[in-house]
């Protein structure tokens, strides 16, 4: 059996206890068959390789405040955390003792937004993990677990099933998504279980092709791999590895928008934008984890006049900026406005991709709205644009 991540890589803190206290256990002796379904609710890795797991699995080793589970997966790759003879810290109920656990290297709000490619290869490599969990559970004489949910009550009990972290602790989780607008798949993680357990292939995967290596183009055959999907995370159209129409028009809207010619091809120059902007997403995520002085007190501020903001010039986006309609491709009225909100104070630039209307840029442009007393519905429209340039 492989050395588990977290004893080959003894974290600051104690992550696991064994041997575990099987005298809590609802099926005396035995860890009850109680799987606990979790995401990690860290940054899903669109980009390249997944490596997901891995970076959450770094994480824990420097961790200071209790959390692990047995297995972390994304969407290529399975971490076992913990053994399964040991406890992780992956409950703050009372679980720990008696169950195992799989965690989706994700957010809850993932699941609705990423393709169904990729959440099949979420799942696929869960329905791995689960497959460990059960021969080991077998090896041991344990109860096997049922596909089936069910409730924290039935799980103290020891009644075979999945139960999820959020209804386990519903005060404050609702991983790994226990509501309808962020729902966990569960029905196709059991189909997936099925298909592993009976040994059956995963459906076929998308060739492997390295970033830049290639230029790309609309050809017959369709030309087809990894290095497509990455171009089409980068236009903000459909993930499914196939170079066709629709990815020819995303690239020609990024061309035009980078001002490089509009060829609806991934040359050599193209690639290098393409480049740019992995290293914004890298530099953002490393921004984003890292650990946050505490705030100074703020100096009071002498008495100045107000500095200028950048003109804007006339309204042109037809119905409106929006993160609805704004925020999956790049739009240059967006980024005139998030440089407007960050010159009062109300939006720090970088915290959206530039250009692509975010959740921090509807809320900057709500809290705009409210101070000018407009409908704070964080839709810029002609009558939102022009405080973009006003001081209350």
């Amino acid at each position: 059996m492989a050395t588990a991540y977290l004893r080959q890589h003894e974290p600051r803190r104690r992550q696991y206890r064994s041997p575990r206290r099987l005298d809590r256990s609802p099926v005396r002796g035995k860890v009850a068959p109680v799987t606990v379904v979790h995401t990690a609710e860290s940054v899903m890795d669109a980009v390249g390789d997944d490596t997901g797991a891995e970076n959450v699995a770094r994480f824990m080793v420097g961790r200071t405040d209790p959390g692990s589970y047995h297995d972390l997966v994304d969407s290529d790759s399975r971490v076992q955390l913990v053994y399964y003879g040991d406890e992780a810290y992956q409950d703050g109920t009372g679980s720990n003792p008696w169950s195992l656990s799989i965690s989706f290297a994700c957010r809850t709000t993932d699941w609705s937004k990423m393709s169904q490619g990729r959440r099949r290869a979420f799942l696929h490599q869960g329905a791995l993990a689960f497959k460990a969990q059960q021969d080991w559970r077998r090896s041991k004489g344990y109860p096997l677990v049922a596909l089936r949910r069910i409730s924290k009550a039935e799980s103290d009990r020891g009644v075979s099933g999945f139960v999820y972290h959020g209804d386990r602790d519903p005060g404050r989780r609702t991983d790994p998504g226990t509501s309808s607008r962020a729902a966990f798949p569960l029905a196709e993680f059991f189909a997936e279980i099925v298909r592993v357990e009976a040994g059956r292939a995963p459906a076929p995967e998308i060739t492997p092709v390295k970033v830049g290596t290639r230029e790309l183009r609309q050809t017959s055959p369709t030309m087809k791999g990894t290095d497509v999907l990455a171009v089409q995370r980068w236009a903000g159209v459909a993930e499914d590895g196939s170079y066709g129409p629709a990815t020819v028009a995303g690239v020609r809207r990024v061309q035009e928008t980078v001002g490089v010619p509009v060829t609806g091809v991934v040359d050599a120059v193209t690639w290098q934008h393409y480049g740019r902007w992995v290293k914004w997403r890298a530099d953002k995520a490393a921004a984003d984890s890292a650990p946050k002085p505490a705030p100074a007190p703020a100096p009071r501020p002498p008495v100045t006049a107000k500095p200028a903001l950048p003109r804007l010039g006339a309204f042109t986006a037809d119905r409106g900026l929006s993160r609805a309609r704004n925020s999956s491709t790049y739009h240059a009225g967006v980024e005139k406005w998030q440089r407007a909100l960050a010159a009062q104070g109300l939006y720090r630039i970088g915290s959206d991709e530039p250009g692509r209307f975010g959740d921090d840029t509807e809320a900057a442009t709500k809290t705009l709205q409210r101070q000018r007393g407009l409908v704070p519905d964080g839709v810029v429209g002609p009558a939102t644009w022009p405080h973009g340039e006003k001081w209350s």
